[in-house]
């Protein structure tokens, strides 16, 4: 993702929890989502290509502006298997600390409990959240392993030096 976007920065987390994805179609996501919001979690929503799209530069500044970013690795309609979203590696990179739905997939690009939270379930999810929250030294210490290992990993600038190296190698 281009690094004008998708860093840290030094803007203020004010959001505590973020998702940017579609919801309609995805059942895992309405009842998780569902279960924050009755839990009284202060939660920003937005994104999704059909439901409440929004231009790169903001859906990017509103990672920058969250504490936690939520994703959830189920496809559409509960079929089998898990996803790696982009969202995974857009969370990282923009400093925000990721928690996702235990998968084996993400755990192919990162380390859970390092880089990135896992939750198994609803009620997980908003037990690791309210931790997390009140947690901020150890909320911020996984959200910048999972922005370093990101930044060395997957960023423009590593994909970059891998086709160099590829090409002149």
């Amino acid at each position: 993702q281009d690094p004008a976007h998708f860093h840290g920065g030094d803007a203020p987390r004010d959001i505590d929890i973020c998702f940017l994805g579609s919801v309609l179609r995805y059942t895992d996501r309405k009842i998780g989502l569902g279960f924050l919001a009755e839990e009284g979690f202060d939660l920003f929503l937005g994104g999704g290509q059909d439901e409440s799209p929004m231009s790169i530069a903001d859906y990017a500044a509103n990672m920058r502006r969250s504490k936690i970013v939520l994703n959830f690795a189920r496809p559409v309609f509960d079929e089998p298997g898990y996803q790696c979203k982009g969202r995974v590696f857009e969370a990282a990179l923009a400093g925000a600390m990721l928690l996702e739905q235990a998968n084996p997939e993400t755990e192919r690009w990162f380390r859970p409990g390092e880089h990135y939270v896992a939750f198994e379930g609803e009620r997980d999810m908003a037990e690791k959240a309210a931790y997390y929250l009140a947690h901020d030294g150890e909320r911020q210490a996984i959200a910048a392993a999972g922005q370093a290992f990101a930044a060395e990993h997957y960023s423009a600038d590593a994909y970059w030096r891998a086709v160099i190296d590829r090409a002149l190698g």
